[in-house]
């Protein structure tokens, strides 16, 4: 990171600022971070953006909406920067398509592609251009590390998920929260430094993992011809082309869609942590036998619920502005320890289960004490998912009697 920057001052002298951390906020350029940066090769993605403007504004799309569609070489995506003024792009791989071929300029090739949309093509062809098209680099990246030294690679600087995830800009929010209690704890409680840091940079690859892992599905939907088929019925239709003809939309799964399926299927080496900071795939639980048939007999009526096996372990957690080590949950299936999980605390549950004489009052009991402590309220179906999962985790046992 080197020593440290010299700043010029107002009466002429000039001082030297040694930060105690540094926060790599820079995005895609990545000052500090591309030194770190874990490129996906297998999927090169290229964006092409043209702005548009329609005097009073479309009529066929919400103006506050932003649009996605897909199509054979790729997809578009369009978000309004005003009523009467919108960004539209279209996302390729360079490496399939020559998206320069038989084109005067970039322009003329982002018109071409975008004649082989529907939604989009109703979006461009009643506008007149903002300048001409530009192009940038959408691949996406991830990185060998997350917090070296005392840095902090922070949003997009960190990694860059596709925008077809639709989650990009709540990613780097979220990013940028919990580095910002990182280093708050790290400068207010210097023994928990290693500790913060290690929680910031898990949280970040497990974040990369998860967005990894619902693209795929979107893919997968897409190249099934089930992501666009409510909106897009004309998929089957003749639609123009780039050479002024028609041509119908290919029935079989596009290369590009092909090739996207294939590199999302080899998932990126990770540590494999069950034991997340927000607990264990969601999916995976739910399709697990044991906690489907507690689920089921929860659901049928249930008496008072007993505590049986129980342990704790000291788990790092955000607790208000700070990283703390506090109690956890330790379980067959959170053998590292787990507090949360669907936003339910889990501990709270298991102080809360033998008081309730059922379930449902035990939920009623919950939600009192969540609304007191200022806690996001619990959705009755997740609540009662989670305590399937500790019946079948033996932490809480049927039969403790009431009715």
């Amino acid at each position: 990171m080197g020593g440290g920057v010299v700043v010029a001052l107002d009466g002429g002298g000039r001082a030297e600022i040694v930060p105690g951390w540094v926060l790599d906020c820079t995005g895609r350029a990545g000052v500090l971070a591309r030194r770190y940066r874990l490129m996906e090769a297998g999927a090169p993605t290229l964006a092409v953006v043209r702005r548009y403007r329609k005097e009073g504004g479309w009529s066929n799309v919400d103006p506050a909406h932003a649009l996605v569609e897909s199509f054979d070489r790729g997809w578009a995506w369009s978000v309004p920067t005003s009523n009467e003024e919108r960004h539209v792009a279209v996302m390729v791989d360079p490496r399939l398509q020559a998206l320069m071929e038989g084109a005067a300029d970039l322009s003329s090739a982002f018109e071409a592609e975008i004649a082989n949309t529907a939604l989009m093509s109703s979006i461009t062809r009643p506008a007149v251009p903002t300048g001409e098209a530009w192009a940038v680099t959408a691949s996406m990246y991830t990185s060998s590390e997350f917090a070296p030294g005392r840095a902090l690679l922070v949003g997009d600087a960190a990694s860059f998920a596709d925008p077809m995830s639709s989650y990009g800009v709540k990613k780097a929010l979220a990013s940028g929260w919990l580095a910002a209690v990182a280093v708050h704890t790290a400068i207010r409680t210097p023994e928990l430094a290693g500790v913060a840091t290690e929680f910031f940079g898990r949280r970040e690859r497990e974040m990369y993992r998860s967005l990894r892992e619902g693209l795929a599905v979107q893919v997968a939907g897409t190249q099934a011809g089930g992501a666009d088929a409510d909106e897009q019925e004309a998929e089957t239709a003749t639609r123009p082309t780039g050479s002024g003809t028609r041509s119908r939309t290919a029935s079989a799964p596009d290369a590009f869609w092909e090739k996207r399926a294939r590199w999302l299927t080899d998932r990126p080496e990770d540590d494999g942590d069950p034991n997340a900071p927000d607990g264990p795939d969601t999916e995976t639980l739910r399709d697990d036998p044991e906690v489907r048939a507690a689920f089921h007999a929860l659901r049928l009526g249930s008496g008072r619920l007993r505590i049986g096996a129980r342990s704790t372990t000291e788990r790092p957690l955000v607790i208000g502005n700070r990283i703390r080590m506090a109690p956890a949950l330790v379980t067959p299936r959170f053998p590292g320890g787990v507090r949360y999980f669907r936003d339910v605390d889990l501990l709270r549950v298991v102080r809360l289960a033998p008081g309730c004489r059922n379930p449902g009052v035990l939920f009623e009991t919950y939600s009192e004490w969540a609304a007191r402590e200022d806690r996001p309220p619990v959705d009755l179906a997740n609540f009662i998912g989670v305590v399937a999962l500790m019946i079948a985790d033996g932490v809480l046992v049927p039969g403790g009697g009431g009715t």
